[in-house]
């Protein structure tokens, strides 16, 4: 192909003969205009416009707005699009290079011809998504700047493809809005890095269509790689290029660009072919010296409009080569210089500093020669470097005055997306210091009264993309919101309008001390704190340009307050909430010193407030107008008022409704007493003013509300903050009306609902139509953030609902987000109302959608129940005839749970309630048995032998014992063949594992004979899989008693199984067969108690370790007494054991193991008090097993049996039956003397009762940790404080102390006064006991501890024993030898303890582990993020752990922030210096972290997808329902943790 600048010459002589001046291309044009041209003819013409010596015979004969008015003229008039524009490129420039890609040190070349190619293939692909698709396709591209990118860029702008190019720097909620706002169908994803903001976004993968553009080998989101895109191309006919991309209007929508806007959610701007193709004409005029010989180095993301417009497309406008940057990082542009040698680079301002600075280093630029300086300029840019342009922010004069003066021609500009990029640029050779330059050919500029600059031209973007576009202009102008001066035709940026974030709290207090925490945050040079008699406090800040992390006139309005937002709330939580920042301005200039600063450099404070009056007072304006009437206030927001284009005069109340002038809508508003009316709802509250901001805030309590709605506007349902009110109750609303013409809106809705669906939703519920469910039941099935709360709290308040079946369907929606004791609470509600209203319809509970906490909650009211069943009322007697079917039908459908239910049922036949009751439970557990079974199958009675394919049946694989008799195992045999008694039993005692005949190998099943108890004959079944694995279980034959004596035992021994109510006291209980006169029940070996006693007589007897066997028989009787106490308790005190022997107890040796089990539970006895049980525990229990074993010796009696009956029965029900029995005795007399001889009187009940009261109780696991210890001590006294640490932590673990805290909270304290603190000065155990009372009153939380430590140490004056202890009381997670120091921190309102934790790396050096005690670490920290790389962005909720060497230097760090729920914290970013890397620090701060977490209660960290393999190594895993890397911290803690 010939050279294209010889071509363009040739086509240049042929229309005019010679080199054409200007007047001779009006004359062309005006020609060409004349003569009906066609389409081609005026392409070839406007193919003139990309030519450097068109553009500069232009811009010299200064035509360039009339010229560009003709371009413009014939650029509609032709319908020039993008996609022309790239086949003429390919005509003329067909082998020259169009892109070229970095890889290391080569370079990857692509010329327009092959670009061409692809770009069509990609359009073919495309089209064939588009033919077969249903709707309208939009395409996305989610990447960092790629080659496939720019290609689907390219041919959707092409081939009149909607495109939507996203940000990578979106968070995962606006990546959400932007898919779904601008209706993507296809995603075109890059890296891993976007991958994992798509995977923690809301967006619903599958809705997509979404593909790789990289290797889908490393990715994280499962899409279809790039070639099964572009294999679809071939599947498609080859298309007609130029018909293809002549099929729109240059108005069409071509693109959409996001950014953020003044709303919460990014805006999209809308683009079209003329806004587009007109801008690349435009800049061309204004950069004649442009053309196809340019090669541009490109690093801005192609997401902004400079890099997708004025690179990408300007480079293929010009003829010229773009070039991908390897990275954006400094030192890889550096390299990229060198390689690509590039004559234009177009750079944020930082970048150019850094090329400044990089010069500097090499040679001081203010002592080198001028040559020497320009050579060092040009060796490091390639030597080819001629055009910059300073895009997106401030740049110092300076900086354009050192390359302009070397060589470089550094070009300064103003733009905004909404002008698809410049507005303005510095015209070459006429840069004036601070200007953004002159309006580009094109664009019109004019000046608002308040200096606004406001904008018009064919490529400013008209509307905002939406479900219906709205228009962006402002009678025809567009509106920047930025403030200008102009001079000499150049225009000067001044100061961004915006709007001023206020609160109204806040007291006066001393500055200073607020103004030095500042002093060490990089970006702040100087600050001054504003609040002296005003509402609160306010800051000014002058910002460090030097040490500011981003350029602050280049960075957005957000960047820069997020980052000085972030800083004062480091300071803030060093604050009490009267001395905090509320609000803060950026002033442009630095206090001077002759009038603002004193010679010493301090404030003048009044003068200070006088100059910058003008910024301080807005921060203090009020944001709203107050409507008064009598005593009662309305607040208005004012942007309410702008919204309605009206003033606060034209705003009228008259107590009644609040009405504006020239306006028909209105809002009744009226109070009575504490009853507020406000549009159609009614409300309650006590106070006398209404914020209407407020109330916006809390859709809750309006939507539904259609007045208030109609009032407000469309701007309601555009909100996307929400804070609950709490001094405004909604009533529920009465039955809406007119409310039918947003059915069908609703029913044919399917994607997530918004505000405006759930006001027509809400609407419908109030009318009573159910098809108002259908937006909340799509909310609730999946977390949506703050619409799933909102939907949530709008059926709630369906408690209310007069229609009871109304109320269910509410609570049927809610029961994804339903916490158990609430279901339980609207479930009870909604009976009592259909109760209450007669209803003859049936109450009936969706049992399919409850989740196991329902279930339990259910369980747990009706324990309740029963245990109150003396003041049930008749309305609970029905609910209970509701629950008990629900019971039991849950228990079918969850067969994991049918023990559960099983228990809950035969409890009720057991308890004192009418028979009707008793009834229903008895019909329900027999509906459970039968539907349980069926569950479980027919038992198969055939199998086939898989190594031989013989058949086999039950009989085949049966082995007996030659003890089990004849008739006996005939009986078995058919028993097991006939019912599923193995399959049943195996799943019931084996972690619900189901196995068949089939599984079983030959001779698998041995049944042996235990013997003969209670008239039945006890055998064992060992069953044996193929697998190897090996299921016991007994089966008890009947022998002498009546079936109704057996089947009132079943009961008994399935109450005292397991149940939700507590561990179990008896083995198992399987199944009943009547049929065949057996039962099931695990097969748990063990002595009872009574022959390990006859095993050690010998030792007992001789009396040769009595303090061992004095704690072995303190935990017998312990144990014994409460197995024995417990049956009577869960015979709902009817019943006791009549022989309570050691005979009948198997307990475990070791003390601090549960598991005992009663033997047998055949010789019950009625009881109607207590006093019987209570003396047959103490006499024929503990006195008759002393009496028999001579050396056993008692530590404690009465005392431990009360004990034993609170741990049972709690507190609550337990002090009644000890008062009971104190009653008991004292009316009769026989009683009164046998408690006399048993040693109890009743000061030593009234004792015990008051110590409880007082003290709280003493549990079992408390009280043998406690004398382990002491015991331990005893015969180590002269043992180091770590080793009784060390046995502190064994024995804290051991006895699962930590597992009591739930119920007795106080537990921890008072094991540590028991044992390490127990000889404490008194002046500390009683500060230790105050605060054990204050633990079990809930008046103290476990998270308060450091700060009630705190108050320890300012009131008392420990010793280092007593601090040390003191310090792995507070803090759990310390082990014994780590090395630690405790320091008091001023820190808020209270002052508190923290740890100092002492580490060494692995050369020995030592390292301090703590949190910061004061902002300038924290800024310290900051730095070192930002030095990092990193964007930290800190905000009041952050928490930090940082690591200091021992000279106190910052060497790393990391900080994190809780959830809503409290048990969930997500991390943000961790650091280490890179001098201190390799030293295994970052570990140790990550365990130390983990250990703090958790002792706090943290159950689970989350983080991003970020150094993966570092938090692999730390045990995060993946987890889709958290969307990140995950750990249970929880997990495994039991086995790990110290004290």
């Amino acid at each position: 192909m010939n050279n294209p600048q010889s071509t363009h010459s040739q086509y240049l002589e042929r229309l005019f003969d010679t080199q054409p001046t200007a007047n001779d291309l009006f004359a062309k044009a005006s020609q060409i205009k004349d003569s009906n041209p066609n389409q081609k003819e005026l392409h070839d013409f406007l193919e003139l416009g990309h030519l450097s010596i068109v553009n500069k015979t232009i811009s010299e004969a200064n035509k360039i707005e009339e010229w560009f008015e003709i371009i413009h003229e014939l650029i509609l008039e032709s319908k020039l699009t993008v996609g022309h524009l790239i086949n003429q490129r390919v005509r003329y420039y067909g082998d020259k290079t169009c892109f070229q890609v970095i890889d290391g040190n080569q370079l990857r070349k692509f010329t327009y011809q092959g670009i061409w190619n692809q770009i069509i293939q990609i359009g073919q692909a495309l089209c064939a998504i588009e033919s077969i698709s249903d709707k309208n396709t939009t395409i996305g591209i989610f990447t960092e700047n790629s080659i496939r990118g720019a290609l689907i860029d390219l041919a959707c702008l092409s081939f009149h493809i909607p495109i939507v190019p996203i940000p990578v720097t979106t968070t995962p909620d606006h990546l959400a809005f932007i898919i779904e706002n601008s209706t993507i169908t296809q995603l075109f994803i890059g890296e891993p890095s976007v991958q994992a903001i798509l995977r923690e976004s809301k967006v619903e993968q599958k809705s997509l269509d979404i593909y790789h553009l990289d290797d889908p080998a490393e990715a994280i989101i499962f899409a279809k790689s790039w070639e099964s895109f572009i294999s679809q191309a071939v599947d498609f006919d080859d298309i007609n290029v130029l018909k293809r991309i002549n099929q729109c209007t240059m108005n069409d929508l071509a693109t959409v660009m996001y950014t953020s806007g003044t709303t919460d959610e990014p805006k999209g701007i809308v683009f079209t072919q003329e806004n587009i193709v007109t801008k690349r004409f435009a800049r061309a005029l204004a950069l004649p010296d442009f053309s196809c010989d340019d090669i541009f180095l490109c690093f801005l993301p192609l997401y902004h409009t400079f890099g997708r417009y004025f690179e990408l497309l300007g480079s293929i406008f010009w003829g010229a080569t773009y070039t991908f940057a390897e990275s954006p990082y400094f030192k890889s542009l550096l390299k990229d210089f060198q390689l690509t040698k590039p004559t234009i680079f177009i750079s944020v301002p930082k970048r150019w500093i850094q090329l400044m600075e990089h010069t500097d280093s090499i040679k001081s630029v203010g002592h080198g020669e001028d040559q020497e300086i320009k050579n060092i300029v040009n060796q490091i840019t390639g030597g080819n470097l001629k055009y910059g342009l300073s895009a997106a922010g401030y740049l110092d004069p300076d900086v354009f005055h050192f390359f302009q003066g070397n060589g470089i021609n550094l070009l300064s500009g103003y733009g905004m997306t909404e002008a698809t990029g410049g507005i303005t640029m510095t015209p070459t050779n006429d840069y004036q210091p601070d200007s953004v330059g002159v309006p580009l050919p094109g664009i019109k500029l004019a000046l608002g009264d308040d200096g606004e600059l406001l904008i018009n031209g064919p490529y400013v973007s008209s509307s905002y993309f939406g479900k219906q576009n709205y228009s962006s202009l402002v009678n025809g102008w567009f509106h920047t919101g930025d403030i200008f001066n102009k001079k000499h035709d150049h225009y000067y940026i001044i100061d961004r309008k915006k709007e001023i974030y206020k609160n109204s709290r806040g007291q006066t207090i001393s500055p200073q001390k607020i103004e030095n925490m500042f002093q060490d945050f990089d970006g702040i040079k100087s600050a001054f704190l504003v609040g002296d008699g005003l509402e609160f406090n306010t800051l000014l800040i002058h910002p460090d340009s030097d040490s500011l992390p981003m350029d602050i006139s280049n960075a957005s309005l957000v960047t820069i307050r997020e980052y000085y937002s972030s800083l004062i709330q480091s300071v803030n939580s060093f604050l009490t909430p009267f001395e905090r920042v509320i609000n803060y301005a950026i002033i442009k200039r630095d206090f001077n010193s002759d009038e603002e600063l004193t010679q010493k450099g301090t404030y003048k404070r009044k003068q200070i407030l006088k100059n910058f009056h003008e910024i301080i007072n807005p921060m203090y304006q009020k944001n709203h107008i107050t409507l008064s009437y009598k005593i009662y206030q309305v607040h208005i927001p004012n942007w309410l008022l702008r919204e309605k284009g009206v003033s606060r005069n034209d705003v009228k109340w008259n107590g009644s409704k609040i009405s504006i002038k020239n306006n028909k809508i209105s809002l009744k508003l009226s109070w009575e007493n504490s009853r507020l009316v406000i549009g159609d709802f009614t409300y309650h509250t006590r106070e006398d003013s209404l914020d209407l901001q407020e109330l916006l805030l809390s859709p809750e309590l309006w939507l539904g509300n259609n007045t208030f709605a109609d009032f407000i506007g469309k701007s309601a349902f555009r909100l996307t903050k929400f804070e609950p009110i709490k001094n405004l109750q909604l009533a529920f609303p009465s039955m809406i009306v007119n409310a039918d013409k947003d059915i069908q809106n609703i029913v044919d809705s399917v994607s997530l609902p918004d505000l405006g669906d759930l006001h027509k939703a809400t609407r419908q519920l109030y009318a009573g139509h159910l098809s108002g469910f259908i937006p909340f039941n799509y909310l609730l099935a999946s977390n949506y953030g703050d619409l799933t709360r909102i939907a949530f709290n709008i059926l709630l308040s369906f408690r209310n609902h007069s229609d009871p079946s109304f109320r269910m369907k509410a609570m049927e929606a809610m029961l994804p987000e339903l916490s158990g004791e609430l279901f339980f609470e609207l479930l009870s509600g909604a009976h009592q109302r259909h109760y209450e209203d007669k209803s003859k319809n049936g109450f009936t509970v969706n049992v399919e959608l409850l989740k196991d906490n329902h279930f339990e909650a259910i369980l747990s009211k009706l324990d309740q129940f029963r245990k109150d069943i003396d003041s049930i009322i008749k309305e609970q007697f029905s609910f209970i005839q509701i629950l008990l079917p629900i019971v039991a039908n849950y228990g079918i459908q969850h067969p994991t749970k049918y023990i559960w239910a099983r228990s809950e049922l035969y409890w009720w036949q057991i308890s004192d309630c009418p028979k009707r009751i008793i009834s229903f439970a008895q019909k329900a557990q027999y509906n459970l048995v039968n539907g349980f079974r069926s569950w479980i199958g027919p038992n198969r009675k055939l199998a086939i032998n898989r190594e031989n394919s013989t058949e086999y049946t039950w009989k085949d694989v049966i082995v007996f014992d030659e003890l089990v008799k004849p008739e006996l195992r005939e009986m078995i045999v058919s028993a097991v063949t006939n019912t599923a008694v193995i399959r049943e039993s195996i799943f019931l005692f084996y972690d619900h594992r189901l196995i068949e005949l089939n599984d079983i190998q030959p001779d698998g099943v041995w049944i042996t004979f235990l013997g003969k108890n209670h008239g039945k004959s006890v055998l064992r079944i060992l069953v044996q899989t193929r697998d190897d694995e090996a299921y016991n279980f007994a089966i008890n034959i009947n022998e002498e008693h009546e079936k109704k004596f057996m089947e009132e035992e079943i009961k008994w021994l399935v109450i005292m199984g397991s149940s939700i109510h507590g561990q179990k006291f008896v083995e198992e209980f399987g199944g009943y067969w009547p049929e065949y006169n057996l039962y099931t029940e695990e097969y748990i070996p063990g002595e009872t108690l009574h022959q390990y006693l006859e095993r050690n007589r010998n030792e007992i007897e001789e009396n040769s370790a009595p303090d061992r066997w004095q704690m072995r028989w303190l935990h017998f009787i312990w144990s014994g007494a409460a197995a024995y106490i417990n049956f009577w308790w869960r015979s709902d005190k009817k019943v006791r054991i009549g022989d309570p022997s050691p005979k009948n107890l198997i307990i475990p040796k070791h003390d601090y193991a549960s598991g005992t089990r009663l033997i047998s539970i055949s010789n019950r006895k009625n009881t109607t008090g207590i006093a019987n049980l209570l003396f047959s525990i103490y006499g024929e229990f503990i006195e008759d097993t002393e009496n028999h074993y001579p050396g056993l010796k008692r530590m404690a009696d009465w005392e431990l049996i009360f004990s034993v009956i609170l741990q049972v029965a709690k507190v609550k029900y337990g002090i009644p039956i000890i008062a009971q029995f104190k009653e008991e005795l004292n009316k009769d007399k026989t009683k009164y003397r046998k408690a006399k001889e048993y040693g109890l009187t009743n000061d030593r009940i009234d004792d015990f009762v008051h110590e409880v009261n007082n003290d709280g109780v003493l549990t079992k696991r408390m009280v043998f940790a406690a004398l382990r210890y002491e015991r331990w001590l005893d015969l180590n006294q002269n043992a180091t404080l770590q080793a009784r640490t060390t046995i502190l932590q064994e024995l804290y673990q051991d006895y699962n102390l930590g597992d009591l805290l739930l119920e007795y909270p106080e537990t921890r304290v008072r094991f540590f006064l028991m044992t390490c603190l127990k000889d404490s000065r008194p002046e500390l155990k009683d500060l230790l006991w105050e605060l054990l009372r204050d633990l079990r009153a809930r008046k103290v939380t476990e998270d308060s501890l450091q700060n009630r430590l705190h108050h320890i140490h300012e009131n008392l004056k420990v010793t280092n024993e007593e601090q040390y202890f003191l310090t792995h009381l507070v803090f759990k997670h310390l082990a014994a030898a780590d090395f630690i120091e405790l320091v008091t921190m001023d820190k808020g309102e209270r002052g508190r303890i923290d740890l100092v934790m002492l580490c060494e790396d692995n050369e020995g050096n030592g390292y301090r582990i703590r949190p910061p005690f004061h902002p300038k670490e924290i800024a310290r920290f900051h730095s070192l993020l930002i030095k990092s790389n990193l964007e930290p962005v800190f905000q009041g909720n952050h928490e930090f752990l940082l690591i200091f060497d021992m000279k106190d230097r910052l060497v790393g760090g990391v900080y994190w922030k809780e959830s809503e729920k409290t048990n969930i914290v997500h991390f943000e970013w961790i650091v280490i210096r890179s001098k201190y890397r390799n030293k295994h620090l970052s570990n140790q701060l990550m365990d130390e972290l983990m250990s703090r977490l958790r002792n706090k209660g943290v159950q689970y960290v989350i983080v991003g997808f970020f150094q993966e393999e570092f938090f692999y190594k730390h045990g995060f895993k993946i987890d889709k329902n958290f969307g990140g890397l995950v750990k249970d911290i929880q997990l495994g803690v039991q086995a790990t943790s110290p004290v």
